[in-house]
């Protein structure tokens, strides 16, 4: 794998810029990013480096700071050329910016540790993506298991406990 790809920075500028300009266009501001005017920074090509050498990050993810925001691995396939992920990563933003920072965050209960806001917010950004694509595949270039929203799923029927699955149902 090349790291460094160009055309990965390229394409993450142009999914992310999309995803502000849809969400502008739906009458909403965006993520606090773009509310407060500071730069949302996207990392493209992310790759961990042990002894100098240059392994793939096989995931995506939203940090919740705008100097950080979005991290987009290059492995096998990369994430940046993905727009579904992309936007699902932009979205985690949006829940954040409207439910705090403590939304999409595992809890304790009075029985256990709860991760349904978790799955909530993966929903919710799997719901995003496939909205704006208008496509209820979601993440067909790079998932191994991409999602599909097209589902009968119910709660609490076809959860696992797994969040992205178990978002699967709030998506649907």
């Amino acid at each position: 794998t090349e790291f460094g790809d160009r055309f990965a920075e390229t394409s993450a500028y142009h999914h992310v810029a999309e995803a502000i300009g849809w969400v502008e266009d739906q009458g909403y501001a965006g993520q606090s990013c773009n509310r407060e005017n500071v730069p949302l920074t996207v990392t493209a090509n992310f790759a961990y480096y042990e002894d100098n050498v240059a392994t793939g990050a096989g995931f995506a993810f939203y940090s919740g700071a705008c100097e950080d925001a979005i991290t987009l691995g290059q492995a096998e396939r990369d994430a940046s050329y993905d727009g579904d992920i992309i936007h699902h990563e932009f979205a985690h933003g949006i829940v954040e910016t409207q439910t705090g920072e403590n939304f999409g965050v595992e809890t304790f209960t009075p029985y256990s540790l709860s991760f349904d806001s978790r799955a909530i917010a993966e929903g919710f950004a799997d719901f995003f993506a496939a909205s704006m694509s208008d496509d209820p595949e979601f993440g067909t270039y790079f998932l191994d298991a991409p999602r599909d929203l097209e589902n009968d799923f119910q709660c609490p029927r076809d959860l696992t406990g797994e969040i992205h699955a178990d978002g699967e149902v709030i998506a649907g």
